[in-house]
């Protein structure tokens, strides 16, 4: 666990089908003993990853580490689940992808707005107001700004994982472009991704860690109607067009979408699960990822 490791423990105490049996770790060691007072803490993954008694492992370290330890995890059968970015390249999650689909261990990549029920609801209902025509995504705040990540990857795989997991294919232009410059503060950056998908279904995404208030907002406008779900109040709104249609309605839940993704991955150890879908849409994530990476170095000579 890193930083971002300490939600899932929160969540994980509300859990009691689960046990925390290791945490591997190099910081909150001493905050923590006494609340999980029955877990083992240490500060290296691999005396985690070689427990043969674990039914799963939790995967929440700086994504320059996910490669090492979700291979090493992988090889010896114990179901993971990985916080995304999945790796900070293609090749790299591509071969995890093969070497879990070899030794048939499931793996499942944690972008986490798509385990929300709200976007969740949103991908079951949005046939009823026909073909999509436009999506408009907008996801920022203040910080954090870390220095093992680029904004462009930490940010813009949630945006580019629900593009492509809600229209279920890959884009056939992509323009990029920074919205806001780096302030004071490292590794602060806006960007502003525009993507023409097949049937001209045109995709506006703002992401980025520049602002100064946060907003999580996901508008799919289709031909008879549109949605729009807003993942900081967790409430999907859907409005129709046509005055021939039922009136839109409302819904908001309370289960986080981190609860419901360690859920899942709960329901698949129990049942036996060897894939996820997770793992092929990291593939398609981090290729798009660094096409778009390359477009930004041509132009300005490095990615933050």
């Amino acid at each position: 666990m890193g930083r971002w490791g300490l939600n899932y423990l929160n969540t994980l105490l509300k859990m009691s089908e689960v046990e925390l049996v290791r945490i591997a770790g190099r910081q909150y060691q001493s905050k923590l003993a006494e609340r999980f007072s029955n877990t083992i803490f240490t500060d290296d993954w691999g005396t985690v990853v070689n427990d043969k008694s674990l039914n799963g492992i939790i995967i929440a370290t700086p994504p320059n580490s996910h490669f090492l330890i979700a291979k090493s995890a992988i090889e010896r059968k114990i179901p993971i689940l990985v916080e995304k970015p999945f790796s900070l390249s293609a090749s790299m999650t591509n071969e995890l992808r093969l070497l879990s689909e070899v030794h048939e261990t499931f793996c499942m990549i944690n972008y986490i707005h798509l385990f929300a029920p709200g976007y969740r609801e949103l991908k079951s209902r949005v046939e009823y107001y026909g073909r999509i025509t436009s999506i408009w995504s907008e996801n920022f705040g203040d910080g954090p700004f870390r220095t093992d990540v680029p904004v462009l990857w930490d940010w813009g795989c949630h945006e580019i994982a629900k593009c492509i997991d809600l229209l279920r294919d890959q884009p056939k232009t992509i323009e990029i472009s920074e919205l806001k410059l780096a302030d004071h503060r490292k590794n602060s950056r806006l960007f502003g991704l525009s993507l023409t998908f097949p049937k001209s279904i045109k995709v506006r995404c703002v992401f980025g860690n520049a602002s100064e208030f946060k907003r999580l907002k996901f508008d799919v406008t289709c031909e008879r109607g549109s949605f729009t779900y807003d993942g900081v109040s967790q409430e999907l709104t859907s409005k129709p067009s046509i005055n021939e249609q039922p009136e839109g309605d409302s819904f908001r839940w309370n289960a986080t979408p981190l609860e419901c993704a360690i859920h899942e991955f709960i329901l698949a150890i129990r049942t036996g699960k060897t894939s996820h879908f997770t793992i092929r849409l990291a593939c398609q994530v981090n290729e798009l990822l660094e096409k778009i990476e390359k477009i930004l170095i041509s132009r300005q000579g490095v990615v933050l």
